[in-house]
């Protein structure tokens, strides 16, 4: 199974593996992004390095970002306009959490509180399993 050599894929990983770890990622930057947002407006490469300076998610393909605010700001959870700052180049995109957007921050949190228990379960159980 995990252990068996033949099922790793590049990098050593299992590929299912890899898979459920990039979706957890991805189900992780929708919550990191609207805690960002809570704190104020911002654009988009801005977020990214938050992203993975202040939460460790790595942004391989700025399409992800990108793709998630589009389906922040579709469901209503965020809004954007110009920059017209002209003092940082061309203008750009720049976002804001609605009131919408924070209900959804709240549902977020309530989400993740259920989910850490749930892992701590699973965690507690693996340790006193092999312990």
């Amino acid at each position: 199974m995990y252990g068996n050599n033949r099922h790793h894929g590049r990098g050593g990983g299992h590929r299912g593996q890899d898979r459920m770890m990039g979706r957890s990622l991805v189900r992780m930057m929708q919550p990191a992004m609207l805690i960002l947002l809570n704190r104020g407006p911002v654009h988009g490469y801005a977020l990214m390095d938050q992203l993975t300076e202040e939460f460790s998610i790595p942004v391989m393909n700025p399409n992800q970002v990108y793709r998630a605010l589009r389906h922040l700001e579709g469901v209503g959870a965020i809004e954007s306009d110009w920059d017209q700052d002209e003092s940082q180049g061309p203008p750009r995109r720049v976002y804001r959490l609605t009131s919408d957007g924070h209900e959804m921050l709240d549902f977020w949190v309530k989400d993740l509180e259920e989910t850490r228990s749930i892992l701590d379960r699973i965690l507690k159980a693996y340790q006193e399993d092999v312990s």
